[in-house]
């Protein structure tokens, strides 16, 4: 387990997550809460209230982003091992998007839950759940499709300055 996490590492270091989990963070949960206020779903008093909610929100996005990326990450570098692209597309494929999913909605319904318990939701706990796994399902995919990629540059990059052929 040491090693993997020493790849990812290598991979992925801290910081860049941090600023990227931070960068999502702010998007995703200004986007979330100027829905909900027009939708009706969540309403706003005021700017102080958005902020708020913003701050509030990013902060449990940031812990959720920790929580989701790290399982990601390990299950990343085991398909890298077990389920390579060039081989076994289909399959890590398949394995990936249920597993992406899985950790979504395991991590949704924690923090969902935690968030209620620091301060009780005044809309339905089930719809706000189903809401939260939705939307934690997008974003993790969307935060694998960014993994993978990554790596794929990062794979390409290391290629490329090992064969002094390719032209570049």
């Amino acid at each position: 387990m040491k090693n993997t996490f020493q790849r990812i590492n290598k991979f992925f270091p801290l910081q860049k997550l941090l600023v990227l989990f931070l960068t999502m963070a702010i998007v995703v949960q200004f986007f979330v809460i100027s829905y909900n206020h027009p939708s009706g779903f969540y309403t706003l008093d005021n700017i102080t209230h958005f902020i708020v909610r913003l701050i509030r929100g990013v902060t449990l996005s940031l812990i959720a982003g920790f929580f989701i990326a790290i399982p990601d990450l390990i299950v990343i570098d085991f398909l890298n091992h077990a389920f390579q692209w060039n081989k076994k597309v289909f399959a890590r494929i398949l394995i990936q998007f249920l597993t992406t999913i899985i950790i979504a909605f395991i991590v949704s319904l924690g923090i969902t839950l935690f968030a209620n318990w620091i301060s009780a939701y005044t809309e339905n706990l089930n719809a706000v759940l189903l809401y939260n796994t939705l939307i934690y399902a997008v974003v993790n995919i969307i935060l694998v499709v960014i993994f993978e990629g990554w790596l794929f540059y990062i794979e390409s990059d290391k290629a490329k300055t090992k064969d002094p052929l390719s032209g570049y």
